[in-house]
């Protein structure tokens, strides 16, 4: 039986890395199923509009950070290629790469403590701002303390982030994606204890303060610490020119990440305002599970982008181009098993289960969402393919989509609720897709020659 198994895993592509990723998403997955039923037993159907429209409104930090968490990868797997990062914290290789390595480092930090100040100094206010406009209509929920409490715990959160960025672009992969399972982990049951102690909002900043925790102790243990300390305290005497050398990949990266918002993120806002919590709630609960099985299927293309970029500096093409399509197609194979599976369950769920199947959007919208999951896998997939050559070259197709987006969620979600958003998403994801596709392959061939 065992045989079987890790035949099986071989010929699906797992490896020691995508495993504990896969396992985390896992978790995700099965822990999202056991939150339903907490939310359901709880929360007020209102209380879980404002729990996802929190997040929506807290993932406005893209207009800060600017997508510098996927350059941090890029760029940093980009000069490991010419170093190696033993077990016990030592970088070994060309002092000049060890000292553009430590001079990238310290750039981070001052840039991530710039946008923390930032995400407090602008988020605090605007979602106050959006979500009292909406306090009549729920008088009896206590939003305003757990709102600021989560802006706060968020932003410590936020600025520990490129510490893990910068590990996983020095192709610690697997450690990291231990870390995070452990992150997850300790969020959903600091997610479950806040709802069976009946502490309702509280629970969103209790758990970013938890996945804070469980960041700053793991760094600060074992041979991580060592590493980072001995970055910060080297002088660097060579060092990464910013603006001619991360500067032109960043704000092409930046500009899709902010377009991703207005791809993404806009649905919750949107039916919070025209139809209420409870449509929010049930767009925010079926968009976490389309999340949560989307990041199992992309683990296999997100634990090799490190790899990527060292064959890319290598220009080691034929290879590149063997592994891609490889983990392309068995993530595909995975993720369309896991759409199926999800979409059998609330079905099932609605039919016998109506008050926890309720919790979801009708079975219409949901196909549809899962639809364009489907088709957004194969974009994403293509898109961390060229954007390991650090170049962005979906620059006008992300702004273009998101503006294509953010008004069809606008005027469908407004008129026809989510059914309206989820096929206006389908359509415009399809449309998406072909046009991926085509930069995809004059880029690839253009590159490589």
């Amino acid at each position: 039986m065992m045989e079987f198994f890790l035949k099986i895993s071989r010929k699906i592509g797992i490896d020691s890395t995508v495993a504990y990723t896969v396992i985390s998403r896992i978790w995700q997955s099965s822990s999202g199923l056991i939150s339903i039923f907490v939310f359901a037993q709880f929360l007020l159907p209102e209380e879980q509009g404002f729990y996802f429209t929190f997040a929506s409104i807290i993932a406005l930090q893209v207009f800060v950070e600017l997508g510098f968490s996927a350059v941090i990868v890029q760029c940093v797997s980009h000069e490991c290629a010419n170093l190696n990062l033993l077990d016990c914290g030592i970088l070994v290789g060309p002092r000049q790469y060890r000292d553009r390595l430590a001079s990238f480092m310290k750039l981070i930090l001052k840039w991530y403590g710039v946008a923390t100040l930032l995400i407090i100094i602008l988020l605090l206010p605007s979602g106050y701002v959006f979500f009292l406009k909406q306090q009549a209509k729920y008088a009896g929920i206590v939003w305003q303390s757990p709102w600021f409490c989560l802006v706060l715990s968020f932003s410590i959160f936020f600025y520990l982030s490129p510490l893990l960025c910068f590990l996983e672009g020095c192709g610690r992969m697997k450690e990291v994606a231990k870390m995070r399972f452990i992150q997850d982990l300790v969020a959903n049951l600091l997610l479950w204890g806040g709802c069976f102690g009946k502490i309702s909002l509280w629970v969103a900043p209790l758990c970013y303060a938890g996945r804070s925790l469980v960041v700053l102790l793991w760094v600060g243990t074992s041979w991580r610490r060592r590493f980072f300390t001995e970055l910060l305290a080297s002088k660097p005497q060579t060092i990464v020119d910013w603006r001619n050398e991360v500067f032109p990949f960043q704000w092409r990266m930046a500009l899709s990440w902010v377009s991703g918002y207005f791809i993404f993120q806009l649905f919750n806002p949107v039916l919070f305002v025209y139809h209420g919590a409870v449509v929010a709630g049930q767009m925010g609960l079926s968009l976490s599970a389309c999340n949560s099985i989307a990041a199992i299927a992309i683990a296999w293309i997100n634990t090799k982008t490190p790899v990527f970029g060292n064959l890319i500096a290598k220009k080691r093409y034929v290879e590149l181009d063997e592994l891609f399509f490889r983990i392309l197609k068995q993530s595909f194979v995975v993720i369309l098993f896991l759409v199926v599976c999800f979409i059998v369950m609330i079905y099932f769920l609605q039919l016998f289960q109506p008050s926890l199947g309720g919790r979801f959007l009708p079975i219409l919208p949901l196909l549809l969402l899962n639809g364009a999951l489907l088709i957004n896998h194969l974009s994403f997939s293509q898109a961390a393919y060229l954007r390991a050559h650090k170049r962005e070259p979906l620059l006008v197709n992300s702004i273009i989509m998101a503006c294509l987006m953010g008004l069809s969620t606008y005027f469908l979600g407004r008129f026809y609720s989510a059914a309206g958003i989820a096929c206006g998403y389908f359509v415009l994801t399809c449309f998406g897709l072909i046009w991926v596709t085509m930069v995809f392959l004059q880029k690839r061939r253009i590159w490589h020659c």
